[in-house]
């Protein structure tokens, strides 16, 4: 149950970050509420990743409480100390490095080397072509990699903490439901957000492919918000899985 709480947590992460992700592209809004409002079904799909993504946040929020309160509690019985139960050791701050290198690599990679494939290199007024490469890659790579390690950094530090507290079984069979809220919430907005993107395709497709909507530019992002969302459903269906794997267990203690 630690286990599965866990993953719920790194998929909602992921989750919210695919979710931010694909915002960014619908901004500035303006042009999207115009379509919205001449194509009903535009602006009903957004309403609903809008919705079920605030019923995510809340679910999460209501179990991670229960399960913060489930560790102040066991701190206070055991007499450990609440702090050093969220701080990483040496080993984990090694890993959480390379992570965090490897990842800002792949992401600067894609998404400069993507910028070639649909058209869109980086470029600076007079300059040429590798200088402007250069600049990007150092851009991205550094930006990415201070925003991955302060994510890695939180959600190891919360991993840690569940995982060395002794939570009652009482705690994960409620936190379960919330698990379940939560994976339930995340398919329906990733649903919409296919059908958003659909009905935007093909209710106005020369908006679509312009500056102002999922351009070619912004198309990068756009697979990769749905990459994210995408690997945090499955991370949250595995955490269910193996919750309900245990539900005996929970039943007879």
């Amino acid at each position: 149950m630690r286990r599965s709480t866990i993953l719920t947590y790194c998929a909602f992460v992921l989750f919210a970050l695919g979710y931010l992700t694909l915002m960014r592209t619908s901004d500035p809004v303006a042009p999207f509420n115009t379509v919205a409002q001449a194509h009903p079904q535009v602006g009903i799909a957004y309403r609903i990743i809008s919705i079920s993504m605030n019923i995510v946040a809340l679910a999460t929020l209501l179990g991670g409480g229960l399960v913060f309160y489930s560790i102040v509690k066991y701190a206070r019985a055991s007499e450990h100390n609440l702090i050093k139960l969220f701080l990483p050791t040496k080993r984990h701050m090694g890993m959480l490095v390379v992570g965090t290198l490897l990842i800002a690599l792949c992401l600067t990679l894609y998404i400069v080397f993507f910028g070639f494939i649909v058209g869109s290199p980086p470029h600076i007024a007079d300059q040429p072509l590798w200088l402007a490469l250069l600049i990007a890659m150092a851009g991205v790579f550094v930006g990415s990699a201070l925003f991955t390690f302060v994510i890695l950094l939180v959600s190891t530090m919360i991993a840690l903490a569940v995982s060395r507290s002794d939570t009652g079984p009482r705690v994960f069979h409620i936190v379960r439901i919330f698990m379940a809220a939560t994976l339930l919430s995340m398919g329906i907005s990733f649903g919409a957000t296919i059908y958003w993107i659909a009905a935007l395709w093909s209710s106005v497709p020369q908006f679509t492919m312009s500056d102002a909507g999922l351009s070619m530019g912004n198309l990068t992002w756009v697979i990769l918000a749905l990459g994210a969302m995408v690997l945090a459903l499955c991370l949250a269906i595995n955490a269910l899985r193996q919750s309900l794997k245990v539900r005996e267990p929970l039943v007879s203690q």
